[in-house]
């Protein structure tokens, strides 16, 4: 179970997880713009991952694959959070 990894891994338990995108065996990019159309609730959202994206890369936090998720990139989610927030997009 995808939530019980992530909340053991040291996520906040008062961060509610929503859902997950399907594995359409497709480009993730296209999975998230799947899962988005399937939950038009979704309005405010960031992507951290590896991968390059190009209709959602505004909302991503780029991260690298031998680095992952570090200090710089914590920075970087907490200030686009911030804009997305604001809706400074």
């Amino acid at each position: 179970d995808y939530r019980k990894i992530l909340y053991e891994s040291g996520l906040n338990k008062d961060i509610q997880i929503l859902g997950a995108t399907k594995n359409l065996e497709i480009d993730r990019e296209s999975e998230i713009l799947d899962y988005l159309s399937s939950n038009p609730y979704i309005d405010k959202f960031i992507i951290i991952d590896d991968g390059k994206y190009n209709e959602l890369s505004k909302y991503q936090v780029r991260t690298e694959a031998d680095k992952g998720f570090n200090n710089d990139k914590h920075n970087e989610a907490i200030n686009l959070i911030l804009r997305i927030k604001n809706k400074y997009l």
